[in-house]
């Protein structure tokens, strides 16, 4: 089985509040042969402690990778997945098995992120903005709230499961979330100059929605590059005729 996927795929911890969840995240990643983790303002953990939790995971833990804002654990990272038990407005989270198919083949050709919340509220609204795409886990309904760790071993399990199909597909380039942020703030300006919305809400509505549109095309830099270039020459021509 083809290592790419599993180096594709990061795990990024938003906030995680207990150490052991810290600890187990590591243990589901030796467990499906995953190898990228990422935390984000973590609380303080000790290595030989998460080895106490996962043994022989050294190797694993010197690698990690921690960041003091979810925009710069995501910055070169092209899609970006959410997980989320709560309905979120007009956004709308597919569940798991739907969606692990696309992420898979996804990952066989360019980084994806696997972005999951603290312990107690899980990913917040700033942190969802920059989602690409909202995923949820089915379980019983009269007890919807999953341990972050175990979350994170069925997302990780799933994908293991479908790995080697995806790696026999034909690979892409993805432009990564820095040129969807971009290409977003452009087109949030140039609503704003022709004031395309009634009010605030409306506008940032109108442009959650070119991101996810933008995020189930899965554009290329250069596709990217190009609807960039046109919102600044309409920016430009707006600003001319003022």
């Amino acid at each position: 089985m083809s290592s790419t996927i599993f180096s594709n795929v990061i795990t990024v911890l938003h906030e995680p509040q207990r150490e052991v969840n810290i600890g187990s995240t590591v243990r589901a990643l030796l467990n499906t042969g995953f190898q990228r983790l990422r935390l984000v303002q973590p609380v303080a953990y000790s290595v030989e402690r998460l080895d106490d939790m996962a043994h022989r995971s050294s190797p694993l833990v010197e690698q990690i990778e921690t960041y003091a804002s979810l925009g710069a654990a995501l910055a070169n990272i092209p899609y970006v997945v959410g997980f989320s038990g709560r309905t979120r407005g007009e956004r709308r989270a597919v569940s798991l098995p739907e969606f692990a198919p696309t992420l898979t083949a996804l990952a066989a050709s360019a980084p994806v992120a696997l972005v999951f919340g603290r312990e107690d509220r899980g990913l917040d609204n700033a942190a969802l903005e920059q989602c690409s795409q909202l995923i949820s886990i089915p379980v019983d309904p009269s007890y919807p709230s999953l341990n972050l760790a175990d979350a994170v071993l069925l997302a990780l399990y799933t994908l293991r499961g479908l790995a080697s199909s995806a790696e026999a597909l034909p690979t892409v380039e993805l432009a990564d979330q820095a040129a969807h942020d971009l290409v977003l703030n452009l087109l949030d300006q140039l609503l704003s100059q022709l004031k395309f919305s009634r009010t605030a809400g409306q506008q940032a509505s109108a442009v959650r929605t070119v991101r996810d549109l933008l995020a189930r095309a899965t554009p290329s830099p250069s596709e990217i590059a190009l609807v960039t270039a046109m919102c600044r020459k309409m920016l430009a021509a707006l600003k001319h005729n003022q």
